[in-house]
This record gives C-alpha cells, sequence and structure tokens, in this order.
C-alpha cells in the first residue's frame, strides 16, 4: 500500500514541474475520497499554505508580489514569518472547534500538557513566551482566563521563576501590583468560616505567621500551629491571637483598645495584666491645669472640685466639707485626673492624691495669695484660706496657686496633705 500511495505523487510533482514551466501561478489540487482508495496519505509537505476562501485566488492574497491587486502577505511586507494562514477555526483533538484555536487532550501520561510554549531565542528588547491581548468594545474583556478543576490539588495559575506585574510591565517585586482603574486595588475573599484570606508561612521551620479575615471566631485556633500568629476581623473589631492563649488584644470598632481582654470597657486603652514601664512616662491632660493623681472612691453628694471630708457614716466613704479647720478632711475631687487608679462604681468619684487640681475657695479665712495653706471652710464643699496658728495635723488641704482677693471660685490648688 505504500507504493502505490508514493508513485502516483510523485509522478503528479513530475508533471506538474514541467508544466509549471511556462506559467507564473502553479496549483496543486488534491483530491480524496471515503474510504481512500489507496489508505491513508502518509506525507503531506509545503513550504507555505493558506487555508479559506479569502486565499483560494492568487489576485486576491499571495506571498510574492506583484499580486494583481490583492493582499501582499509575504515576509516583507509583514515583518514576520507568516508560514502558515488559516481563515476558519483550528480544531486539534476535537472535530468541533468554538474558538479560532481548541485543543482537545485526554491524554492521560504524567506531567502532560495540552498546550506547551516554549521560546528560547537571544531577543533584543523583551522576548515573550506568551502575549495576550483582548481588546474591543465588549461588555467584558478578560485578557487571560486560567481554571484547574476536579483534581485533589487545583492550581489555576502557578509561576514558577520571575516577577509578576499588574498593572505595570515592569515589575520589582515578587508581586508588583500597580491599579489601573479606580476602586480597590486587591480584594482577597475567603472561601469558608475557617479559612485564612492571606497567609505567609516559614516553609523552613514550625513557626508559620498566618494573616487572615474569618467568618468565625474559629479562625483563631483553626489550621494553625502552635506559635502562628493571627488576625482577623470580627464585626468591625480587629483580634490578634494564636492557638495557644486564643484572642490576646483587640482593636474595637469605636478605637478602643483592649490586652488581655475581650472588653476594652469603653477606655482608649484597657490592659488586663501586669505592667512594666522602664523609662518615662508621659501623661498629658489636654485642658487641664496640670496632672494629678486620683483614685476612686465613693462620694454621693459630691462633684469636680469639691473638697470633700471622710464620711462617718458609711464605710471607705467621703462627703462634702461642712465645717471649718475640720480634720476629717480627705482632699479635692478631681475633674480630670492623669492618673486614676481604683475601681470605679455607680457612685464612685476621682479623689485627688497629689498633684495639682482645680478647686473651690471662699475668702471667708481673708483674700487668698499664691503659697497660702487651704484648710476647710464652713461653706459647704469649699476651702478657704488657713490661719497657721490655727491648723493642726490634719486639717491642710495643700497650697494655693492662685490668687483669689474676694468672693468664691475655682483656683489651682496643690495637694500636699497634712
Amino acid at each position: 500500500m505504500s507504493k502505490m500511495l508514493r508513485v502516483p505523487v510523485v509522478i503528479s510533482f513530475f508533471i506538474f514541474g514541467l508544466f509549471s514551466l511556462g506559467f507564473t501561478e502553479e496549483t496543486l489540487t488534491i483530491t480524496t475520497y471515503y474510504p481512500s482508495p489507496y489508505g491513508i496519505y502518509r506525507e503531506l509537505r509545503s513550504q507555505r499554505m493558506a487555508v479559506g476562501d479569502t486565499y483560494i485566488n492568487r489576485s486576491t492574497a499571495c506571498w510574492d508580489p506583484p499580486c494583481g491587486g490583492g493582499t501582499d502577505i509575504s515576509d516583507a511586507t509583514t515583518g514576520g514569518n507568516i508560514d502558515l494562514i488559516v481563515e476558519g477555526s483550528v480544531g486539534i483533538g476535537t472535530v468541533t472547534p468554538s474558538h479560532k484555536l481548541q485543543i482537545s487532550d485526554i491524554d492521560t501520561a504524567a506531567s502532560r500538557a495540552g498546550l506547551s510554549v516554549v521560546q528560547s531565542g537571544a531577543i533584543t528588547g523583551t522576548g515573550y513566551g506568551g502575549y495576550f491581548t483582548k481588546t474591543g468594545a465588549s461588555t467584558t474583556n478578560v485578557g487571560l482566563y486560567a481554571s484547574a478543576t476536579d483534581a485533589t490539588n487545583n492550581y489555576g495559575l502557578i509561576v514558577e521563576n520571575g516577577n509578576v506585574g499588574i498593572g505595570t510591565t515592569n515589575p520589582s517585586f515578587g508581586l508588583d501590583l500597580v491599579p489601573g482603574f479606580s476602586g480597590d486595588g486587591v480584594r482577597l475573599q475567603t472561601p469558608g468560616a475557617n479559612s485564612a484570606v492571606f497567609r505567609i508561612d516559614n516553609p523552613a521551620g514550625t513557626v508559620s505567621s498566618l494573616f487572615g479575615v474569618a467568618l468565625s471566631p474559629n479562625m483563631l485556633l483553626a489550621g494553625t500551629v502552635a506559635n502562628d500568629l493571627v488576625i482577623r476581623s470580627d464585626n468591625g473589631n480587629f483580634l490578634f491571637g494564636s492557638a495557644i492563649i486564643g484572642e490576646f488584644m483587640r482593636i474595637t470598632n469605636t478605637g478602643n483598645v483592649g490586652i488581655g481582654t475581650t472588653n476594652p470597657q469603653g477606655y482608649q486603652l484597657y490592659v488586663n495584666g501586669n505592667q512594666y514601664i522602664n523609662g518615662t512616662l508621659t501623661i498629658p491632660v489636654p485642658g487641664a491645669i496640670g496632672g494629678d493623681i486620683a483614685e476612686y472612691i465613693e462620694a454621693l453628694d459630691s462633684e469636680a472640685a469639691d473638697v470633700v471630708i471622710i464620711d462617718t457614716g458609711n464605710n471607705q466613704g467621703v462627703q462634702r466639707s461642712t465645717r471649718a479647720y475640720d480634720y476629717r478632711v480627705a482632699g479635692v475631687i478631681s475633674g480630670r485626673p492623669a492618673f486614676l487608679i481604683g475601681n470605679k462604681s455607680e457612685n464612685s468619684k476621682p479623689l485627688a492624691l497629689a498633684g495639682q487640681v482645680k478647686c473651690k475657695v471662699t475668702t471667708e479665712g481673708g483674700a487668698i495669695k499664691r503659697g497660702d495653706l487651704l484648710v476647710t471652710s464652713s461653706k459647704a464643699g469649699y476651702a478657704m484660706r488657713g490661719d497657721v496658728d490655727k491648723i493642726k495635723p490634719g486639717m491642710l488641704i495643700g497650697k494655693a496657686l492662685e490668687p483669689l482677693e474676694k468672693g468664691e471660685g475655682k483656683i489651682a490648688v496643690l495637694i500636699t496633705g497634712s
């Protein structure tokens, strides 16, 4: 059968060659029948080939000018090496291609690729192993679509070497993202409640760092090793935790920070545990005259700047002073302490222990000058200048830092105690 195939072909080319000496255009027509009377053609070779109705006639399209008014598709004109032109669709492994080029491969050999492209030429300038462009006024344009399904491990895209640039043709990092559109630059969405949206691992050891956004608190424990650091969001709160101790810090959606607690209780910083400060702790108090140290104490009828005495009718409580030179004086209620200790309750108030504080005063004992010693007065909650001859241990409130010539008011007082 092989000889029967080759003889007619050789003769055809021989005869075709003789007749071609007197013609400028050469045509070879091969007609096959089904079933083929000679079996299967073993080889068909051509230097260049064009397939499609547009390329049937040389006067319509040709490789070598003159073309008689047709399209010149020669190498010199196009700047490329066009050896094959297909007007319709090409199907490889399929007889019904639905795209310009459709490859259908069901081979099960290991490491089998449906399409493999290798460009190894030493190109001057930029060399591309693959180049995809989608233009046109479509509803949606997709330059490259990749999908992997139905396997144990599915990887839609793997970049083995080199930097990846999105929105840039000159990436300087492993992933260089320069959005060329309005809106968010990156969106990461978790496929499940216990999946990390973004994760960084250290494959060389057992310690890894896991960063993610979860839909449930289980993300603080699920899928992590003992030393993992987990960061996640929960109803607008920003949580930090690990697989060993769970959550250890959070930033609430109101901007408060809790360390060792899940409820900062309305404080900008709430720490549940011991603290150690090796250095200077500076606590500025905007709008205050200074910074006093205060402690919560039960005070039913008192307000800021009131002078208070020990409440003899209730344990661990104070009340407004009502008589002059009272040895039961406890101090002044602070309006804005810099440092506040103790447990807050419904009726507790901050009692200034040291530092500068605003205090209600009266000139009942005479005009007040800077440096005067202050004691309780007969006016409820007010201090006055004390007579040094009458002041006994336990009566002193503090020293005046501001003067008051006459009447009543509030002045800055340095809490010293007696």
